[in-house]
């Protein structure tokens, strides 16, 4: 038996997300692009930026920090209430660099330095600009830390 129901209601579904998708689109890259501009503004060439200025998802965000260790970042940003990743999806939890970073030639240590950063619905600039905050005040801790920067 065919689930009419499900598939009504996933149609549904789907019919208000794409209603909704381009004004989303829209609000998720200017939240993305003031988080970048306030980063840039801080480690200017120390930070590197992943992907195409255009032609990207708007929901993301990927930077390095050579020299950096990335998991270092993470442990430390976890514990004030700023959940990142590293390298790119396929490859978290494996405990391997990212390939795709690899395959686009970043060089081992951007890719441990590298930060993944994932905007989504519940993202609003107020937790935006706080997690900009943290982040910032981690990478200087790690720069002083290790005399890098």
């Amino acid at each position: 038996t065919e689930n009419t129901a499900g598939a009504v209601g996933f149609a549904m579904t789907l019919e208000i997300v794409c209603g909704h998708r381009k004004s989303e689109t829209k609000r998720l890259a200017a939240l993305r692009d003031a988080m970048q501009t306030r980063l840039t503004e801080e480690f200017g060439d120390a930070m590197l930026i992943f992907g195409h200025k255009k032609h990207r998802l708007a929901n993301f965000l990927t930077v390095s920090w050579p020299g950096l260790d990335a998991e270092r970042l993470i442990f430390m940003l976890e514990v004030r209430g700023v959940l990142v990743a590293s390298g790119s999806a396929c490859a978290a939890n494996k405990g391997t660099g990212s390939h795709v970073l690899r395959a686009i030639g970043a060089s081992e240590a951007e890719i441990n330095g590298n930060l993944r950063l994932s905007l989504g619905r519940l993202n609003d600039g107020q937790n935006i600009e706080r997690a900009t905050d943290e982040i910032i005040a981690c990478v200087r801790a790690e720069m002083a830390r290790t005399n890098n920067g």
